[in-house]
């Protein structure tokens, strides 16, 4: 890992995982804020798409 040896040059592991841990929680984040409203906006378009057809399927016998 060519950061981590750049990392702990000057000094101990201590930088290391303190940019690890940095990194993922800004990760964390970024899953909560982005790709948890992405996902339920892509489940919910793919609901109302499957509402729909069942509803045409169900004319389509009527």
């Amino acid at each position: 890992m060519p950061l981590a040896s750049l990392l702990a040059v000057h000094g101990n592991w201590d930088r290391v995982f303190i940019v690890g841990a940095v990194i993922t929680i800004g990760a964390g984040i970024l899953a909560r804020t982005t790709l948890a409203p992405m996902r339920k906006r892509c489940i919910e378009e793919s609901n109302g798409k499957v509402e729909k057809e069942e509803l045409r399927r169900t004319k389509q016998y009527a």
